[in-house]
Order: structure tokens, then C-alpha cells, then sequence
């Protein structure tokens, strides 16, 4: 996934450190857990 490829080498480029690294990752978790979950719910819905 190119998301994943830009963040990796901003790391190795010393763009952003190790703890921003893993605050966007976290976020990045999060935003596609709810679309998941928005997902699964929309088919419940639907059914």
C-alpha cells in the first residue's frame, strides 16, 4: 500500500521520529476499524 511505503521512508529520511511514526499508524488503525465497522453495519441494515 503506498500509505505504508510514504510513512516508512519518511521514517528512514528522518522526517518524523519513531513515536509520530506510530501515533499515525495507530490513527491510520483506527479510521479503517470504524470504516469496517461502518461497513458492517450498513449490510445489517441492508439484510
Amino acid at each position: 500500500d503506498n500509505f505504508y511505503r510514504v510513512i516508512v521512508n519518511a521514517v528512514k529520511e528522518n522526517k518524523i521520529d519513531e513515536r509520530d511514526f506510530y501515533i499515525i499508524i495507530g490513527a491510520k488503525c483506527k479510521s479503517m476499524n470504524r470504516e469496517r465497522k461502518d461497513l458492517l453495519n450498513s449490510n445489517k441494515i441492508k439484510s
